[in-house]
């Protein structure tokens, strides 16, 4: 059983998963409408990502439901569109995803006061795939941090982009800096 405490919380989450997937799809919206072809791979991405956490909400509301709760969803704010660059939309993505990890750790912390180990378990395998989606996104920025605004289009299309991740060769490729 939940306790009534942490249930409001994991109930929480349902509505924040939805909220993040809306996100992700109003920022693939904005890369699709953005005049470079090239940035349809991170849209594409974007919209994987939007999947992802979608499919997280429903895992949430259908543990909420193994376990005899009722689910409640809180309306989802508009999403934001205004982005003035693709850094833009990833460095907001980050954001949010850093306050999807936090809010976790502070209800895991909370479960293993109330003694609710159900929820615990619960909630520490919802962290570990919350962090890993943290990681790819954030692995994305970096990259894209690392690339001046002229060369993004160049380095989307590059294949190596999808493939194991070596800051070294993004660096020297399009920043053409030796350091």
């Amino acid at each position: 059983m939940i306790h009534d405490e942490i249930y409001l919380q994991i109930n929480s989450l349902v509505t924040h998963f939805e909220k993040l997937a809306t996100e992700y799809r109003q920022a693939k919206l904005v890369l699709y409408s953005h005049p470079s072809i090239c940035l349809e791979g991170f849209a594409r991405m974007l919209q994987n990502e939007s999947k992802e956490r979608w499919h997280t909400s429903e895992k949430v509301a259908k543990f909420l439901k193994e376990n005899s709760r009722k689910i409640t969803l809180d309306s989802t704010p508009k999403p934001k569109n205004d982005f003035g660059n693709v850094k833009e939309i990833f460095n907001y993505l980050i954001q949010l995803e850093e306050q999807t990890v936090s809010a976790i750790s502070t209800m895991i912390s909370k479960a293993i006061e109330l003694k609710c180990y159900n929820s615990e378990n619960f909630l520490k395998d919802l962290l570990m795939y919350s962090i890993h989606e943290y990681q790819e996104i954030k692995k994305t920025q970096h990259i894209i941090n690392m690339t001046s605004e002229d060369n993004i289009g160049m380095m989307i299309q590059d294949q190596k982009l999808y493939e194991e991740y070596d800051p070294k060769y993004y660096h020297e490729k399009y920043m053409n800096c030796d350091d």
